[in-house]
């Protein structure tokens, strides 16, 4: 049996050894799964919640052990684990316990003309959902979507990237210590043979995050099942510097999402637009800054890549006008997000309108997909489906539409059944009149409608 071997990037130490799943245990996990499910969707809302609460806490107690186990298998400091894997995580989780109950609950949609009848909509879980993650966020982006999974009543069958697999394990274990019950996430180590066994055990939605070239080879395979996915192609984004920017804070907001993450990250900074009255200040100080942090003490106990933070600057791009910089942002395929710095922040927001991203901040870098309150994800080249925000937490359920009659005493039979009758098409057609843009030849059409109308109810009844 294949072994995963995590090591340390700072001095290639062993971490831990794992077996690999083997490809004949998958069908088992499944079926454990499906089982697990049945179970956990007969709890209500607000009971899973319950749980997702226990496990937030699991994880806050533990957060000082876990920043450091993750740093040990990424290199990336313990604060940026901090700050940026277990912070969000816990909000996350906080935000959905307190309001899954009621984003998830049965809603009433008005009616414009049946306002004799009701309709409700109405969410169920998915099922067995499998959730791919990958290096680059290896606790904060699975665990958003494990938490989603679960409020929605749905199980959880989950793949860590294979250099990532301690810190994914620690996700089971979190949730297992909360009292999670069995099976309702199994937690399943490989590479990519193992990926592909889990799309051959037909999930009901597949959840990916990582590289173009492994997405598109899932979701193949998943089209072929007809299984839908919500992807992520670890996009990266662009930053765009505008003539009146605050250099000094664009400078900052740049080297961080550069080189946070030690290159593992997706949300880094891939171009650098620039205008051209401020390309050369922005290098020189950007160039600066980089020197400073590659000799900041905190760098010296994490790996090369790391401690160096030295890989080449993105792509800078100089350009004269505005519609120069929209063109050369929308011609990324990454379609994430786009940062802009200017300190008009109108003209910000018009910029921001052309943008054919998911999201678009404006003097400020890469963390709302932190937020919890606003839906997240790439367009074109860069995925497709969201995460967060009600959109994302539509994205773990099936919803269903709920219609009748408000009472008993306003049922009666619908006039298009049979038989179809003259008075009944006459009654129709002048109701279609009522459509007419005009408002003369809607009031012209009114009096022939009432008229059609009460020689239907008179004459004709339906079968």
């Amino acid at each position: 049996m294949e072994k995963i071997i995590s090591k340390n990037p700072f001095d290639g130490s062993t971490i831990a050894e794992f077996d690999t799943t083997t490809l004949s245990e998958i069908p088992h996990v499944f079926e454990r799964a499906r089982a697990a499910q049945k179970i956990w969707n007969t709890l209500t809302v607000r009971q899973r919640a319950a749980m997702v609460a226990q496990i937030c806490e699991t994880l806050v107690n533990r957060a000082d052990e876990l920043s450091v186990s993750i740093s040990n298998e990424t290199g990336r400091p313990p604060f940026e684990i901090l700050s940026n894997e277990l912070l969000p995580a816990a909000n996350i989780a906080t935000y959905y316990a307190k309001r899954a109950p009621r984003l998830l609950g049965d809603r009433n949609i008005p009616l414009v003309q049946f306002k004799h009848r009701q309709s409700v909509l109405n969410c169920w879980p998915l099922g067995v959902v499998a959730i791919f993650s990958p290096k680059k966020g290896p606790f904060y982006l699975p665990f958003a979507e494990i938490i989603m999974a679960l409020l929605a009543g749905n199980a959880i069958v989950f793949k860590p990237g294979a250099d990532a697999s301690a810190s994914g394990l620690k996700i089971q274990e979190l949730c297992d210590e909360a009292g999670l019950p069995p099976n309702v996430l199994q937690t399943v180590l490989g590479r990519a043979e193992v990926g592909d066994e889990i799309v051959n055990n037909a999930p009901d939605k597949i959840f990916f995050t990582g590289t173009a070239e492994a997405g598109k080879k899932i979701l193949a395979m998943a089209a072929a099942r007809i299984i839908p996915a919500t992807v992520e192609y670890g996009g990266g984004g662009t930053m765009i510097v505008l003539s009146d920017a605050n250099i000094d804070r664009a400078t900052s907001a740049a080297l961080w999402a550069i080189y946070s993450g030690t290159g593992y990250d997706g949300l880094l900074v891939r171009k650098l637009v620039i205008h051209e009255s401020v390309a050369g200040i922005f290098k020189a100080r950007l160039e600066e800054k980089l020197k400073t942090l590659s000799s900041a003490p905190e760098m010296s106990s994490l790996s090369p890549a790391a401690a160096g933070r030295g890989a080449a600057l993105p792509p800078i791009i100089i350009f004269k006008s505005l519609a120069e910089a929209v063109k050369r942002t929308n011609e990324s395929s990454d379609g994430l997000l786009a940062c802009i710095f200017t300190r008009n922040y109108s003209m910000g927001e018009q910029l921001a309108h052309q943008l054919e991203v998911g999201s678009v901040t404006i003097n400020d870098v890469f963390y709302p997909g932190a937020l919890p309150e606003v839906p997240w994800g790439a367009v074109r080249g860069g995925g497709y489906g969201k995460r967060h925000g009600q959109d994302g937490l539509f994205e773990f359920v099936n919803i269903r539409h709920i219609h009748r009659p408000k009472s008993r005493a306003l049922e009666f039979k619908s006039p298009w059944w049979f038989p179809y009758t003259p008075y009944q098409a006459g009654m129709f057609r002048k109701f279609m009149d009522l459509y007419h843009k005009h408002f003369t030849d809607r009031i012209l059409a009114f009096p022939l409608f009432l008229w059609n109308l009460v020689h239907y109810i008179k004459k004709e009844r339906r079968l």
